[in-house]
């Protein structure tokens, strides 16, 4: 179906279908294009589901689609693998003067022609639904790849008692997770969670370590005991005792994934570096020579791994273009659509005080949104320069060790980093401080935006905002700006008056990057549970909601939240 070559004229509707994980078969799809009145010729397939590289089709379609034309689909999550890939193809298709129709989705969006804010507030509406549907691909693909594997799906499998008495006692006697693994048959991931509370003995367990508030991570002096058992647990890893390199590492993950965090603004991603750091440090463990600590060489290798995850993956802040259709006061912000929420609940060390080694690091940095923007239109060295120096307290010879700089270019950096910064934050914060814990003013204010949200009281929402207030919605190319341009927003999608408003809102409070946040779900028509549908992180200043940024649902679970409520 659309093999021809012709372009067609303006104006006309070009259908699209493709299989799924759990549907392989077109048919409903292309019952409903047709039901339509989409003739064959203009309706374009694929038969490979999300997961696979490569749409024909789709190609073939996007090569055809004109000014004017509409691309209809039976729902919108056929046009991408993922939420991300499909915003973002609907705001090219925008851009082009190409629409986009859905014919089951709950809401019709036909974005040719369209304001900003009506595209915006239609692809919101549609979150929760099309994040249900990729968690149920990934999910079924996920499956079929570990049956194809011969490995067990469904509830995880009951590991006798007695078994893992016999694991507990093996840690115990200080065996590595590999040998418990190999003698007990319990997979690895299983043991960490059976043995997380049993202490290995002295030699291959996790060190106590050192820690002072304001003292600095590159080889701090510190009790001399403590010392010692982290260069015995350090000679057992190099010599490999995987048991003694996990506790070694895992005492940092928590202040590393919050360090990789800041350098490339994703939290998924900041995952996926601290991992990598774990596995280059373990392949480079017989390299560490003791001239400085541990901890230290850490944060060297989750640097320079970052720096060449941003070297394989370059991307810069963009104007929002699209935004300038509205209306808007002041400049567009930048447009920086891989920004992500970090849960606060994991910044928090396991037991807070002085003898915890990140307490002082997390509690230093900084790592509000408004932070986290600015910092990403640094170039990744002059970024890393920045965290090492002022973020962290590194020395300028410690700083050029780790990134394999001269001193004299680490100071030039950190001289054209610091006014790049101060260029970006907002107004009102040009000297950054930490943050500090939510005041009873603030928690008033969340308490208010929820009630104003539950009871779709757009009025008393308005009423909580600065007068400069600004909305963006990452990845969605969209802004708002100005209490008038919010307000009006928030009544044409969540005004009881609106056509627009078909549901229900149930509010959850959070927090995300030591801001106030609150879990957003909404019950439709016809439904009995309410569904994960918006993430807002919260800006407070002077008593007012100075800036929301709303993110989409699927790390929910990062939260603590669930995806539903009843």
């Amino acid at each position: 179906m659309g093999t021809g070559t012709d372009h067609p004229q303006r104006g006309l509707d070009l259908g699209y279908a493709r299989v799924s994980a759990t549907k392989r078969s077109l048919e409903r799809q292309l019952d409903a294009l047709t039901a339509a009145g989409i003739p064959a010729g203009r309706i374009y397939t694929d038969d490979k589901t999300g997961t696979t590289p490569g749409r024909e089709g789709l190609d073939r379609l996007l090569a055809r689609a004109r000014a004017g034309d509409t691309i209809v689909v039976h729902t919108l999550d056929r046009i991408g693998r993922n939420l991300r890939e499909v915003l973002n193809l609907v705001h090219e298709l925008s851009e082009r003067g190409i629409g986009v129709r859905s014919l089951a989705d709950p809401l019709p969006i036909d974005t040719a022609g369209e304001g900003v804010g009506r595209i915006a507030s239609l692809l919101l509406a549609l979150f929760a639904e099309m994040e249900r549907t990729f968690a149920a691909e990934r999910a079924a693909h996920a499956r079929a790849v570990a049956e194809a594997g011969g490995r067990h799906v469904g509830r995880p499998v009951a590991h006798p008692a007695d078994k893992i008495e016999y694991a507990r006692s093996l840690k115990a006697q200080g065996d590595s997770l590999g040998r418990i693994a190999a003698e007990t048959g319990i997979p690895k991931t299983s043991l960490h969670r059976y043995l997380s509370d049993v202490v290995p003995p002295a030699g291959s367990g996790r060190s106590a370590g050192v820690s002072s508030r304001g003292r600095r991570l590159a080889g701090a002096e510190g009790d001399g005991a403590s010392l010692n058992d982290e260069a015995a647990t350090v000679a057992a890893a190099r010599g490999g005792d995987e048991s003694a390199f996990a506790g070694l590492v895992e005492r940092y993950r928590r202040e590393l994934r919050v360090h990789c965090y800041r350098m490339v603004g994703s939290f998924e991603e900041s995952e996926d570096l601290v991992q990598e750091t774990f596995l280059r440090a373990w392949r480079k463990r017989e390299g560490f020579q003791g001239r400085s600590s541990f901890r230290a060489w850490l944060y060297r290798i989750a640097t320079n791994a970052c720096i060449d995850f941003l070297d394989r993956h370059p991307r810069r802040p963009l104007p929002r273009e699209a935004a300038q259709a509205s209306d808007a006061p002041g400049a567009p912000p930048d447009e920086i659509r891989w920004l992500q929420p970090f849960p606060d609940r994991l910044l928090e060390p396991t037991a807070p005080g002085e003898v915890e080694p990140d307490a002082a690091a997390v509690g230093k940095e900084t790592i509000e949104l408004a932070f986290l923007v600015a910092i990403q239109h640094l170039p990744p060295r002059q970024r890393a320069v920045l965290i090492l120096r002022d973020v962290l307290g590194w020395s300028a010879k410690e700083s050029s060790a780790a990134l394999g700089l001269s001193v004299a270019s680490v100071k030039s950096a950190l001289q054209r980093a610091r006014p790049t910064l101060r260029t970006h934050l907002p107004r009102r914060r040009e000297e950054w401080a930490p943050s500090t814990p939510a005041t009873a003013q603030q928690r008033a204010l969340l308490r208010r935006f929820m009630d104003a949200h539950e009871r779709a009281d757009t009025a008393a929402f308005a009423r909580l905002l600065s007068e400069d207030v600004r909305v963006t919605m990452p990845p969605l190319p969209f802004w708002f700006s100005g209490r008038k341009a919010v307000a009006d927003f928030t009544a044409h999608v969540f005004g009881p008056g609106s056509p627009l408003y078909q549901a229900q809102w149930r509010s959850v409070p959070t927090r995300a990057n030591r801001q106030p946040a609150v879990a957003g779900y909404v019950r439709l028509p016809g439904e009995t549970e309410y569904r994960a549908q918006v993430l807002n992180v919260l800006r407070v200043e002077d008593g007012k909601i100075a800036e929301i940024t709303v993110f989409e649902p699927h790390l929910f679970p990062a939260f603590d939240l669930p995806l539903t409520l009843s």
